[in-house]
Parts: structure tokens; sequence; C-alpha cells
């Protein structure tokens, strides 16, 4: 049986200058680990975030557009923000995207 890849690409804008580029690979579900990873950290960032700056899961979602689901779903892992969103995010919560992706633990924004 061929075993068939599948590349998942994100393309994100850091400060209009440089560009960041995430490649996951992703095949059988005990093979998604790598992306469980990342977004396990991304939802992780996003509420700690969140509760640092002192806002409801509802503040947020009016700040960014969105509804209480989205965000819940963003902190539980089940949705991932799209570029626009991320953006919204790292700006909001005074951290660059590299730190919400997991590429930096720095939170210099």
């Amino acid at each position: 049986m061929m075993r068939m890849d599948i590349w998942t690409c994100q393309v994100l804008m850091k400060n209009r200058e440089s560009i960041f580029i995430s490649c996951i690979r992703c095949c059988r579900e005990d093979e998604m680990a790598e992306q469980d990873v990342m977004i396990k950290g991304l939802s992780d960032r996003i509420r700690e975030q969140r509760k640092r700056i002192g806002i409801t899961q509802g503040e947020l979602a009016q700040k960014i557009g969105g509804g209480v689901k989205t965000v819940n779903d963003y902190e539980r892992g089940t949705r991932q923000p799209s570029y626009g969103r991320l953006l919204m995010l790292a700006d909001l919560f005074n951290v660059s995207t590299d730190y919400l992706l997991g590429v930096d633990a720095d939170t210099d924004g």
C-alpha cells in the first residue's frame, strides 16, 4: 500500500516584513502528534494571554470580531485562528505571532 503525505502549509506575515512559513506533515492519526503539539501550544498561549490581560472569552470574541464559541475552540485546540485573527490576537496581547505559534519563547511583539 502506498503511503500518502499531506502537507498543510501556513504563510504568516509578521510586521509586514518577514514571512514565517510553517509546514506540517500530516499522515495517519498516529503521525499527527507534531501538529497536535503545535495546536496545543497555540491554544495554551491564547488562553494564557487572554487571562493575563484580564478579559473573558466573550470580551476577546468582541475584540477580534468572532463568537464566544470560536474563542473557546481556539483555547481548546479544536480550531486554529485565521491569518488575520492571529495578527489581531498578537496585537491585542502585545506579543509576536512567533510567540503565539510557539516558534519563539520570547513574548516581545
